[in-house]
């Protein structure tokens, strides 16, 4: 077989409207070869997690992904996706003036303990200790290391399998860790 090339091809006009998505061909000695397709899946993402501060929201916040999907796939099918809860923040938002907090991740909500001490590791300890104390929460919750990581600063160890939970950066870990869990059990 001759030497191949790589080169993109443009579809236009798919489903009504330009798309400049680029589809790979392959071109050879017997010109372009177009790929074609059994079945092309469609996958919903999206994300509610809130990307502004947590006092501002409830303590418990419905997952609206879930609920997005349930009410596009009645009608399309449809994969669900998400962002694992982990909401996209701005560039340099940093843990600049953050509230500690622990969350537990649930069927379709997530279940937000804060401690409104502004920068205060055992705030986190805190939190921990009022989520657990919930026990009809916690006995549902998924076994995985981020409720792990949750029981262990409960018992005032702010380092867990190497990582100290003092600060944002490593609880999004936990609960992406617990978001991940659940979505593979269902």
């Amino acid at each position: 077989m001759g030497a191949h090339t790589r080169s993109h091809r443009y579809l236009r006009r798919i489903h009504g409207h330009d798309d400049c998505r680029r589809v790979p061909t392959v071109q050879g000695q017997s010109g372009d070869f177009q790929p074609t397709f059994d079945e092309i899946t469609i996958v919903l993402i999206s994300n509610s997690f809130p990307k502004d501060s947590l006092k501002d929201y409830p303590e418990i916040v419905t997952m609206g992904e879930v609920a997005l999907h349930r009410s596009v796939s009645k009608d399309w099918k449809v994969g669900y996706g998400d962002y694992m809860s982990v909401a996209k923040r701005p560039k340099g938002s940093g843990s600049n003036g953050w509230y500690p907090h622990v969350d537990l991740v649930e069927l379709e909500s997530w279940r937000i303990k804060l401690d409104l001490t502004k920068d205060d590791p055992q705030g986190s300890v805190r939190s921990a200790t009022a989520l657990m104390a919930e026990t009809g929460p916690w006995e549902g919750r998924a076994h995985c290391w981020g409720t792990q990581v949750i029981e262990a600063v409960r018992g005032g160890s702010l380092k867990f399998d190497g990582t100290t939970f003092t600060v944002p950066g490593p609880w999004l870990s936990v609960r992406a860790n617990q978001h991940l869990a659940r979505m593979a059990r269902r």
